[in-house]
């Protein structure tokens, strides 16, 4: 996950800007000993994992109030609130449910059971054991 913490967004920040100027001319004035850079990019990192955990709380925070709005105001069952939560976390994906079914069915995670013209569904016999 470190690999995705956006580091450069961090120094163009206004106050951590100065530090890192002053980090690489100490590196410069000092025969190259990169103590000064590496100290600074390590406190920059700790801002940068700070404000990533700032970001998902307001994620988390917002999906957990949408979805305490829709229990309040909808009656959505589980299923239905875990495809909002899907979308919420891909707005532009798509999702073909039927397929999805039958994909399972295929790989016989689950079982239809065909009820007049409707299909229902169970645990097949791969369905994943805890």
């Amino acid at each position: 996950m470190f690999k995705f913490l956006p580091i450069s967004l961090q120094i163009k920040k206004k106050e951590w800007r100065p530090g890192y100027d002053r980090a690489l001319q100490y590196v410069e004035t000092d025969e190259g000993d990169l103590t000064y850079f590496l100290s600074y990019k390590t406190k920059l990192a700790s801002s940068a994992i700070e404000d990533f955990i700032t970001y998902l709380k307001k994620k988390q925070k917002d999906a957990n109030r949408l979805k305490g709005r829709l229990i309040a105001n909808e009656k959505l069952n589980p299923r239905q609130l875990e495809l909002i939560d899907v979308f919420q976390r891909a707005p532009n994906g798509e999702i073909d449910i039927r397929t999805d079914l039958f994909d399972l069915v295929s790989k016989r995670i689950l079982k239809p059971i065909k009820v007049g013209k409707k299909y229902l569904f169970s645990r097949g016999d791969s369905f994943p054991s805890v």
